[in-house]
Formats: C-alpha cells, sequence, structure tokens
C-alpha cells in the first residue's frame, strides 16, 4: 500500500485541523508527495489527465492499478485520521475563579430560625484568639469560634436526625470524590472522627458536608450531582456539640473561602439574623432536664399524675437579652409563670440557646397547656394531661403446697436433702420425735374483709402509668 487509510490530510496554515504526530505523520507526508507528483503539472506531474491517457495506453490491468494508487493516495491526503487521543495531553486546568462557582440552593430544606440556624461562620481574624465574621462583627459577637473554616447549620435536636429530616441536597454540581458514613453519629462532645460527603466542582472548588449521620449517604465516589441531589441526613459525628451540618467551600489551593462575603456566590444567600424563634420543645415528667436531654430528648409524656413537677427544655434561635416566658395554664384557667432572661452580658450575639425551667403541676386533673413567649409573642405550645395514678391489678400469689414434716422432720429427709443442708444421716438407733408440723407458707388469696385487704394493697408498690 503506498498510504494509511488513516492518514490526515494536508493542511494549511489556516486550517484549523491538528497536525499528525509519529507513524501517521510520515505515512501522511509520503502520501502527500505521491499525490502532489501524480496531480500537479506545475511540478512535473501528470495531472489527471496524464493519469488517465497513461492508463489507457498501457491497458486495462495497468491502468487499473494506476488508477487505485492514485485514488489511494488522494484518499489518505484528503481525511481526517480517526486516531485515538494522545494520552498525554494534559487537560486544561480548572479556572479556580470563584465567580464560576454559584450555590443555587441551601443544603437544607425548611425555615431560617425554626427547622435550622446558622450558629457559627467561617473565622475571617487570622490571629489567635481574635474572632471575626463576614459581617465584621468581632470578639463576643462575631458568630464564630476560633479557627472555624465552614457554615454550622444547627437542626433542632437528634429528633430530626433520627426521623429522617434533616435532609442534606448538594449546593452545586460536581463530582463526588470522598464518601465516609461509618462513624458514631450522636456526639455532644467533641469526639472521634466525622462522616463526611465531599464534593469537587469543575471550576476546582471543593465543598464539604461533614458531621452527617451514619449510614445516611445517599451518593457514592465518582456519581455526579446537581444542585438538590440528595447527600445525606445531618447528625453529629466526630467533634460535635450537638446535630448539625458543617459547610465548608474551599478553593484550589485548600484554602476555606466565606461565600457570604462574595457578592453572587449565593443565588439566595440565608438572612443574617431572622427572628427569634422556637425550634423544638421536649418536656420530662420530673424536674429541670438538663442540656444533653434538651439535644437529645426522648419522647415526651402526654400523661403525668397530679401534684407533680414539669420540667421543660427548649431549642432556641434567639438573641442574647431575649426574655423567653414559661407559662403554664391549668384546665381552670390558672397559670404560673417562669421567666428566663437570655443573658450573654449585653453582647445580643444571635445564637442557639437551650433555656430550661421546672413548672410545679397542681391537682387539677385533665389537660395542661404550656405557653412559651419570646419578648411578650407567642412562640409554641405544648399540652400534657394530668390523670391520677392507676391502681395495680390484682394478682393471686398461690404457691404449691409445701410438705412441712419432709421439711422439718430428719427422718423424712431425703439424701439430696441432707446433702444441701450439710447435716448427717440420722443413726438408725435415734428415736428422735418429729418436730410439730409448722403452719403451711401456703398463700391465702386476697382477704375477704375490706379493712385487711386494704391494709394488704397499701404494703402494694404503686406502679406510674
Amino acid at each position: 500500500m503506498l498510504a494509511h487509510a488513516h492518514a490526515p490530510p494536508v493542511t494549511s496554515g489556516s486550517d484549523p485541523l491538528p497536525r499528525p504526530r509519529g507513524r501517521v505523520r510520515e505515512r501522511a507526508s509520503l502520501a502527500s508527495r505521491f499525490a502532489r507528483r501524480l496531480l500537479s503539472p506545475a511540478d512535473g506531474g501528470e495531472g489527471t489527465g496524464g493519469i488517465r491517457r497513461r492508463a489507457q495506453s498501457c491497458g486495462n490491468s495497468s491502468g487499473l492499478a494506476l488508477t487505485i494508487a492514485a485514488s489511494l493516495a488522494l484518499t489518505a491526503a484528503c481525511h481526517r485520521p480517526h486516531d485515538p487521543p494522545d494520552s498525554s495531553v494534559a487537560p486544561p486546568p480548572p479556572s479556580c475563579a470563584l465567580s464560576e462557582l454559584t450555590l443555587t440552593r441551601f443544603p437544607l430544606d425548611g425555615a431560617n430560625g425554626r427547622d435550622w440556624m446558622i450558629n457559627n461562620y467561617v473565622d475571617l481574624d487570622p490571629s489567635s484568639p481574635g474572632l471575626a465574621d463576614f459581617r465584621g462583627r468581632t470578639g463576643a459577637r462575631a458568630r464564630t469560634y476560633d479557627g472555624h473554616q465552614g457554615l454550622d447549620i444547627d437542626i433542632p435536636s437528634f429528633r430530626e436526625m433520627d426521623d429522617g429530616r434533616a435532609v442534606i441536597h448538594a449546593v452545586a454540581a460536581g463530582v463526588v470524590e470522598q464518601v465516609i458514613d461509618n462513624q458514631p453519629d450522636r456526639n455532644i462532645t467533641c469526639a472521634g472522627h466525622w462522616n463526611v460527603v465531599r464534593v469537587r466542582h469543575d471550576n476546582g472548588f471543593e465543598i464539604l458536608y461533614g458531621h452527617i449521620r451514619r449510614g445516611s449517604a445517599r451518593v457514592r465516589p465518582g456519581q455526579r450531582v446537581t444542585p438538590g441531589t440528595p447527600l445525606a441526613i445531618a447528625g453529629s459525628a466526630g467533634c460535635s456539640t450537638q446535630p448539625h451540618l458543617h459547610l465548608e467551600v474551599r478553593d484550589c489551593a485548600g484554602q476555606a473561602v466565606e461565600t457570604l462575603r462574595h457578592d453572587g456566590a449565593w443565588r439566595n444567600p440565608p438572612v443574617d439574623e431572622p427572628p427569634s424563634a422556637v425550634m423544638d420543645v421536649m418536656i420530662v415528667d420530673g424536674d429541670v432536664p438538663e442540656v444533653a436531654q434538651i439535644k437529645d430528648p426522648a419522647p415526651d409524656p402526654t400523661v403525668i399524675e397530679p401534684d407533680g413537677t414539669l420540667g421543660v427544655g427548649l431549642s432556641l434561635a434567639a438573641r442574647g437579652g431575649d426574655l423567653i416566658t414559661a407559662t403554664l395554664v391549668a384546665p381552670d384557667d390558672r397559670t404560673s409563670t417562669q421567666y428566663v432572661l437570655l443573658d450573654d452580658h449585653g453582647a445580643r450575639r444571635f445564637g442557639h440557646w437551650y433555656p430550661r425551667v421546672a413548672l410545679a403541676i397542681g391537682t387539677s386533673l385533665g389537660r395542661w397547656t404550656i405557653e412559651i413567649r419570646i419578648n411578650g409573642t407567642r412562640a409554641a405550645t405544648r399540652t400534657v394531661t394530668v390523670s391520677p395514678a392507676r391502681e395495680p391489678a390484682a394478682t393471686d400469689d398461690r404457691r404449691p403446697a409445701v410438705n412441712s414434716r419432709a421439711r422439718t422432720s430428719p427422718r423424712h429427709r431425703t439424701a439430696r436433702d441432707r446433702h444441701r443442708s450439710g447435716s448427717p444421716p440420722p443413726s438408725r438407733g435415734s428415736q428422735s420425735q418429729p418436730a410439730a408440723p409448722a403452719p403451711s407458707a401456703r398463700a391465702s388469696p386476697r382477704p375477704r374483709d375490706n379493712r385487711t385487704a386494704s391494709r394488704a394493697w397499701d404494703r402494694l408498690p404503686w406502679s406510674r402509668q
């Protein structure tokens, strides 16, 4: 053959087609020179007419061979090669421009201040222990802590994690590079390692979704995501003191970026300080609950006994200086009130608060209402029913009859009984008289006399329902 079937064309300086490489280039050059000599009379060639005349003069077989050779040369010179791309050519580097990264949606659904709240921003003060957030607040007013590199988006409590309501969505398009979701997820102190989903975006930036719930990842490495793709459930894995999402944006150099300080980075940026609101209310049948109980609450009781104490814990998105009022309204509309001042020494910092109170339950039976107000405005209500404790059902403590003679008379003890008691077997010559039989240990049924019955029931413990 005169030329390779996939040889590249002869290109001019203005031709945008890529030049062939290596052996393909050599074959293309040979094919090109051969085609020019055959087709160009100016270079001493015969041209198409000369080829046709030579084919006629040489006979059919010679002419056919010459025509085929010329055709192959023309085909090799005029067609683009289909060689595989050269793997040695690196793709163009990412732009690493923040202007090319747009966060098109917020990672959590719901209302700001009720279903989630931003508790901490990126610390923009490089000095330690200096603090500064993107709004220019410093010191005690700054909503961050020393060295923090992302947004801490708190959810009300572990209830939202357990029932799967706190779904995390991708805020921008990209490719998942890392998924870790096998670490414990119920921390209220800084301990262990976190669970995280890391997404790389086309411009080189990466976004970390941290502290997710164990086993909740819905994506895998290599998967491409779009804005709104469900990624995982918010949790509290690793160095975390309450359930939340740590959202961190890193540039191509691996440095944290505070996207809220750049106009256009968020399509709809979250409000910095929404109105103070109640995110969750938890109730316990007892004294003032601990903060850990508010973060990880048990199911609220629906029925409690009269003349007791009702503990109330709140998960609030509020400001320092707000006045929290907890009012207990009895079925007859009588009220008792407790006041809590969110005191942060005048800093008026917006944050996640966990106030708690104890309210005395009276003897009135029926439905009681707990009203929570923030600065006089009602923010939440809960109800509980006060009902007397139920008496336990009667039980018949019947026991099998006991052979008292066998237990008291050595003569009638079996070898096993003597072995257990350690007493020696009786001698054959002993004439010991059996002791008088003891009264039967058989329990009597419930007494018929009411007075005796009441005394017997008073000794039983009461069970709470």
